[in-house]
């Protein structure tokens, strides 16, 4: 079952996985010029990304903005999502979920 979308822009390639913390998209470079690389194992199915994967952003909540962070190793189809996560699923690891294109209407936040 596939978890992951290859998505190519121009020279750059990224693959999608939905954050189910965030409740968006993360996508990871792994081919590019100007961008930084992440070490992919080439699977939909179990991805693995190497090294770690930092997302920092924010929202707004009552008016006021907080930063949140999404700290985590992606490995064999896991999301290990490390103590520094902001959300709720910080310090789990859990299977990446079938990679759904309606799902956050692919809102992508690049690593």
């Amino acid at each position: 079952m596939k978890v992951a979308e290859k998505y190519t822009s121009g020279d750059v390639v990224q693959i999608l996985f939905y954050c189910p913390g965030c409740e968006m998209h993360h996508g990871p470079w792994v081919e590019g010029n100007n961008v930084p690389i992440w070490k992919w194992n080439g699977s939909l199915e179990k991805p693995t990304f190497s090294p770690s994967l930092l997302v920092k952003g924010g929202t707004y909540k009552s008016g006021e903005y907080i930063e949140t962070q999404c700290h985590s190793y992606v490995k064999n189809g896991k999301i290990q999502f490390l103590n520094d996560c902001s959300h709720e699923f910080a310090g789990r690891t859990i299977e990446l979920e079938p990679f759904d294109d309606c799902k956050s209407s692919i809102k992508i936040h690049k690593s």
